[in-house]
């Protein structure tokens, strides 16, 4: 007695793989919209994320941040191209500088604490500031 192979079924790992990728997408994108309403808690850069993990488990969810609007542009250029605007720049450098203030002045962070905290952002801000801000065109005139 022969066995059917099954066709179009995925592995049970593949299936538990995608179900916690799209938990993990549904997580990061609720937290980059609580983004929208609660200042200095960023909405793109978890966004980001969240397609990232809805690309590799359903790729329609991917599409509709992408088709977002105000952020979906953003998350698209970036994941597609490496590109930040310069808005975005300054919004994500000034973002640590305000959220490194913050700390220090209003829960009295000790001076230690906060250059080790700054130290370990700076790659961070570095990594930011040194992204493209327009995508760059290949020979053909396509975006690269």
């Amino acid at each position: 007695m022969s066995r059917k192979p099954d066709i179009g079924k995925k592995p049970p790992s593949l299936r538990v793989r995608q179900t916690v990728y799209r938990w993990l997408g549904a997580l990061f994108l609720g937290i980059g919209a609580l983004g929208i309403a609660v200042p200095l808690l960023p909405t793109v850069p978890f966004w980001i994320v969240a397609a990232l993990f809805y690309a590799r488990s359903e790729p329609v969810l991917r599409d509709r941040i992408y088709a977002h609007p105000r952020f979906g542009k953003p998350v698209q250029d970036f994941l597609e191209h490496g590109v930040l605007s310069r808005r975005g720049k300054i919004a994500a450098v000034g973002g640590i500088v305000v959220g490194i203030t913050i700390s220090v002045v209003a829960f009295s962070m000790p001076t230690g604490i906060a250059l080790i905290v700054a130290v370990c952002l700076m790659p961070v801000a570095v990594f930011v500031l040194s992204r493209p801000e327009v995508a760059r065109r290949t020979e053909d005139g396509r975006d690269g």
